[in-house]
Parts: C-alpha cells; sequence; structure tokens
C-alpha cells in the first residue's frame, strides 16, 4: 500500500471483525436468552432493540469523543463499554433479572456505535488514493464475523465448567471477550491525531444541510432500508424456533443473512451504483426486499427462511450503500462528523422502534403478518424514492442544476459507496468525466 500503514490495515480488520462478531452473537442469542429468563415474547426481540438505540445514541455524541480522547482512547472507551455490557448481560441471565438484560444489550450498542468509526480510522492513517482499499480491507472483517458469532452463540450456550446456570450466560461472557480482544488489538494500532475543528470556520446549520430534499431521501432511504432488514431479523430466531428448526439451524440462517449483508459490497455493490446511479440502485434494492417478502410470505419451511434472509441481506446492502453515497453529495468536509452523527442517530433510532414494533407484530399477526407489514413498508418507501428521483431530475435540468449534481464524489467498486480516487458519478445515473468543484453550501 505504499505509505500506507499496511499492518495497521489489517490490524484494524481485525478490531472491527470483534465488533461484528459481538453484534452478530447478540442478535443471535438476545431475544432467545430474554425468552429462556421469562421475558414476554413480544418483548423479547426488544433487546436487538436497545442494541441499536444504544449505537443511535452514542452516535450523536461520536464527534465529542473522538474529539476529545482521540482515536485510541475513543475506541478504547467503546470496548469498556462493550465489556461492562457483557458482563452485565452474563449477570442478568444469572441472576433473571429482565431489565438487566436490556441494560446490557443498550450497552453493547454503545460499543457498536463507536465501532462503526474504524473504517474512517483506516482513510487517515492511508494517502488519498490508497484510502478505497484500505476500507475495503477493513470491512472484509465483516466477513468472519458473519460466521464467528452466530457459531459462537451456539458454542456458547452454557459454560458448565464455570459453574453458570443460565442457558445463554456464556454468550455475553463471549461478548465481554471480544471487547477484550478489541481493545489489546487497538494498542497495537497507531492512529492518526484526530484535528480539531476550526474555530474560524462557521459549520452549516444543520437545518440547511438537512432540509435539503436529497438529503432527506438518502437518510430516508437508509432508514427504510435498516428498519425493515432489522424488523424480520429481530423475531427470526423466535420465529424459527417456533416452527420447530433447532438453534443450529437458526444460527445457519443468521450467518448467511449476515454474510449477504457484507459480500455483497466487496464484490459487486460499488460498481452497480457507479453504473446505474444511487436512485436507480436504491429501488433496485426495494424490488430485492419485494422478493424477500415473497420468499418468506409462501411458506415456512428452512430454504423459505435463509433464501429470503439471504436476499434481504442483499437488499440492505443495496439500498444502504446508496442512501450513503447520495448523503456523502450533500455536506461540507468541515460539517461531515456531525451530519454522519445526525444520520446514524435517525437511522439507528428508528430501527430500534421498529425492532420494538416486529416483536408486538410477530405476537399479534404471526411471522406472516409481519412479512406483509415490511412489505408495505418498502412500498411506501418506493413511492417516496420514485418522487425523489422526480425532483431531483427537474432540478438537475433546471437552469441551475441540482446542488447535488455540482457536488462531485466518488465510489469504490471494493468498498459499495466509500470515498474512491477515480470513477465521477451523479445521483441519478449520470457519469461525469472530470473532478468539479464543490459549490458552496
Amino acid at each position: 500500500m505504499g505509505k500506507c500503514l499496511k499492518r495497521d490495515i489489517w490490524v484494524l480488520a481485525g478490531c472491527w471483525a470483534t465488533v461484528l462478531t459481538a453484534s452478530t452473537l447478540i442478535t443471535s442469542a438476545s431475544p432467545l436468552a430474554a425468552v429462556s429468563i421469562g421475558i414476554n415474547r413480544s418483548v423479547a426481540p426488544f433487546t436487538i432493540g436497545m442494541f441499536l438505540i444504544g449505537a443511535a445514541l452514542i452516535s450523536a455524541y461520536s464527534a465529542q469523543i473522538f474529539t476529545a480522547l482521540g482515536r485510541a482512547k475513543g475506541f478504547g472507551f467503546g470496548c469498556a463499554l462493550g465489556l461492562a455490557g457483557g458482563v452485565l448481560g452474563a449477570i442478568a441471565m444469572e441472576v433473571r433479572a429482565a431489565w438487566l438484560i436490556f441494560i446490557a444489550c443498550f450497552l453493547i450498542g454503545t460499543s457498536q456505535g463507536l465501532g462503526q468509526f474504524y473504517r474512517f480510522a483506516a482513510t487517515e492513517i492511508c494517502d488519498e488514493d490508497e484510502r478505497a482499499p484500505a476500507v475495503a480491507l477493513v470491512l472484509s472483517g465483516g466477513i468472519l464475523a458473519a460466521f464467528a458469532g452466530p457459531e459462537a452463540a451456539v458454542g456458547a450456550q452454557s459454560f458448565p465448567w464455570l459453574g453458570l446456570n443460565a442457558r445463554y450466560s456464556g454468550c455475553f461472557l463471549l461478548v465481554a471477550v471480544a471487547n477484550l480482544i478489541n481493545y489489546a488489538l487497538i494498542a497495537c494500532v497507531r492512529f492518526a491525531p484526530v484535528e480539531a475543528p476550526d474555530e474560524k470556520e462557521t459549520p452549516t446549520p444543520l437545518r440547511e444541510i438537512f432540509g435539503k430534499p436529497d438529503s432527506i431521501c438518502a437518510v430516508s432511504v437508509a432508514t427504510f432500508a435498516h428498519t425493515s432488514m432489522v424488523m424480520l431479523m429481530s423475531p427470526l430466531t423466535l420465529a424459527m424456533k417456533d416452527d420447530g428448526f433447532p438453534f443450529r439451524l437458526t444460527s445457519l440462517a443468521l450467518e448467511l443473512h449476515f454474510f449477504s449483508m457484507y459480500a455483497p459490497g466487496i464484490v459487486g455493490t460499488g460498481y452497480l451504483i457507479k453504473h446505474i446511479g444511487p436512485y436507480a440502485a436504491s429501488g433496485l434494492g426495494f424490488v430485492i426486499f419485494a422478493i424477500c417478502a415473497v420468499i418468506l410470505a409462501i411458506s415456512q419451511q428452512l430454504w423459505n427462511f435463509i433464501l429470503g434472509m439471504v436476499f434481504n441481506g442483499i437488499a440492505w446492502n443495496i439500498c444502504f450503500t446508496s442512501g450513503t453515497v447520495l448523503l456523502t453529495a450533500c455536506y461540507e468536509k468541515k460539517d461531515a462528523l456531525r451530519v454522519q452523527g445526525i444520520n446514524d442517530l435517525v437511522i439507528f433510532g428508528v430501527a430500534g422502534a421498529g425492532s420494538l414494533a416486529s416483536g408486538y407484530a410477530y405476537t399479534a399477526i404471526g411471522w406472516d403478518g409481519l412479512v406483509y407489514v415490511v412489505c408495505g413498508l418498502m412500498g411506501l418507501a418506493g413511492v417516496f424514492l420514485a418522487g425523489s428521483y422526480r425532483a431531483a431530475s427537474r432540478r438537475a435540468d433546471g437552469p441551475e442544476g441540482s446542488k447535488i449534481g455540482s457536488l462531485s464524489f466518488t465510489i469504490s467498486p471494493m468498498t459499495g459507496g466509500c470515498p474512491a480516487p477515480a470513477g465521477m458519478v451523479e445521483p441519478w445515473g449520470k457519469s461525469v468525466s472530470s473532478t468539479s468543484s464543490r459549490s458552496a453550501v
């Protein structure tokens, strides 16, 4: 990688893998763990909701945390939160404290929220033309975590040699272990110093940034996609258990779902968005969501669960990446940390509420009913996207052009939405041949 510190990039990939391992482990085990200590089945999926809310709230303060502590101590603080969450979760299982398990999942979620910034840390220790492969390498840790988390959940349902009584206490202890490993890896990385904001620069008002139709569409697409994915994923373990599938097969369905969430970003999402644009790619993602719903609604056989959740993961990857690409053209560098934090706050906050709603919906109307609800949500998102696309096209053809049209940005075929040195594209799919300057906001 030339001047890019390849060793540090590999270590950051390991850090990201440990973060996502804890995430996939909690997703696999926490709803079942909640039910096992007497929590109502309609509320049990909200363990994942609390995880997402924790990630949302910490995202709102991420800029302040990293500015005050720096990257190393900021990530270390996240590990400490995840460690505390894992230990509290194990205690909650042992003493059968329902309220404590939700607090534990919340703390683990805050660790996940700060861990999301490993990909940005990778770009800070590389030359500009080496950022795309660096980010791709860091994100590749997600593929390992897709299998490591659920498999760990299967193997750690109980640790009798530790004298634990509850079936899922070991799962939370492994979350704590993952955060300890993460902390040890952080100590091996030479992070770039975090630059404090220039006091002479006046930040753009958030109302102005998020008041633009393109910003609204970008946040909405990513939020619709993440919420729809979470609403199907949260009660999945309960639905499969109710249909008589063992935890091993439930974990297999989740493993392939997680794999489909990250693999497309490495092999093709970037190329897709580069050639057809984020708006069209988002539309394709919504179509794939509809295919997912059809497969899940046909029957509740093993192949329906597995194939449906694979399509769910692919659709999420395309829509979430497309929303990210749209958003990157809506703000200037000085506003990046604030806008990214608010964006994640909205996405994870709404998804957390969706997780809670999915539990009640599954209890009230069953799995098929929940699938129809998500399908309706995707239909609403498709109508919203079509209207936004027409508005963007009219602005692009107007006398002054679209504001986004004058903001050049690039995407990486390897990372599906991260900055890359070449391959300019406008949000509605019209490519530009040369780098254009960012107009004033």
